[in-house]
């Protein structure tokens, strides 16, 4: 097993809606009535982190679910709803849209394709640190010589200029972590997650 990074996500709210800031946006997140919140279904790491976001706030949301972030960001920009959690590379797409607004990355330092746009610990929020992540696995029983070379491999053509040469514009940022590093964070990742689910009684029908 190989984890080769991915891309961090993005706070995204609608100008439309008359949201163009941090301080609006939580703001409409304390009103009665709080803040309407997309994303590209439910369980996704949108809607999870965009609850994370909400209880860090002191704020709370009412979640739209959408099939899938492209549908979810077209309601945002419509001024259907107010907020979304995408990743750094659709909002990338968005960042000259008037009708949107990108207002934070995820990633522990800015984006390559948005330099201009502050990380969630800058505006206040380190533990909003999600990502959109890509790992490799291999069936159980496969003889750890395969899985070995063929991490190998994998680790070799990450790391090949050409790789990043197409991929880092788009925001994505290696962090490659294999053997008991990646296992720790794999486990990491599952409790936060889980927190966040049974704090906040999320089920399917949510």
């Amino acid at each position: 097993m190989v984890e080769i990074g991915g891309y961090p996500l993005a706070l995204i709210v609608s100008a439309k809606a008359g949201i163009t800031s941090i301080d609006e946006l939580i703001a409409v997140a304390k009103s009665p009535d709080g803040v309407t919140f997309a994303s590209g279904g439910v369980g996704t790491v949108g809607h999870l982190t965009s609850t994370m976001f909400l209880k860090e706030a002191g704020g709370k949301g009412v979640h739209v679910s959408y099939k899938n972030n492209p549908e979810g960001i077209q309601a945002l920009a419509g001024g259907f709803t107010q907020m979304i959690f995408a990743s750094a590379r659709e909002a990338a797409l968005l960042k000259d849209d008037p009708n949107v607004r990108v207002l934070a990355v995820t990633s522990p330092a800015r984006t390559a394709n948005m330099p201009n746009v502050p990380t969630t610990a800058e505006i206040g929020y380190p533990q909003i640190n999600a990502r959109v992540w890509y790992s490799y696995a291999a069936p159980k029983g496969v003889p750890d010589e395969v899985v070995t070379k063929f991490s190998a491999a994998i680790v070799k053509g990450v790391k090949d200029p050409k790789f990043q040469e197409r991929f880092t514009p788009l925001s994505f940022q290696t962090d490659i972590k294999t053997g008991d590093e990646l296992k720790a964070f794999l486990k990491a990742e599952q409790d936060k997650f889980r927190k966040v689910i049974t704090e906040n009684n999320i089920r399917l029908n949510n």
